[in-house]
Parts: structure tokens; sequence; C-alpha cells
């Protein structure tokens, strides 16, 4: 774990996980951040639509 250090934000930033294709996608266990950004291709609707 990082030190603490007064107005710095941590970002943790994934991008294209394409999971429809069946990806298992976990954070790391030692992940340690205040924003998580998923950007790109993460899931088609269709796809999200059938797992809820």
């Amino acid at each position: 774990m990082a030190p603490e250090r007064p107005g710095i934000m941590k970002l943790l930033i994934y991008s294209d996980l394409h999971l429809e294709f069946g990806a298992d996608f976990r954070l790391p266990e030692n992940t340690d951040g205040d924003v998580l950004i998923l950007a790109g291709d993460i899931i088609t609707f269709r796809t999200l639509c059938k797992r809820l």
C-alpha cells in the first residue's frame, strides 16, 4: 500500500476487457485505488442483460 499523499488520486484503468467472450475478469487482490475507470469494449448490452 502506498503512503498517503494529500491531493493525489490513484486511478485504476482497465480497457477492452471483452467480457462477452467469457473472460472471468477479477481485480487483483492487492489492488489499491480511489477510482476505477472502465473504458473501451467492456461487455455488450445483450450479454449483460443475459447475465442479470
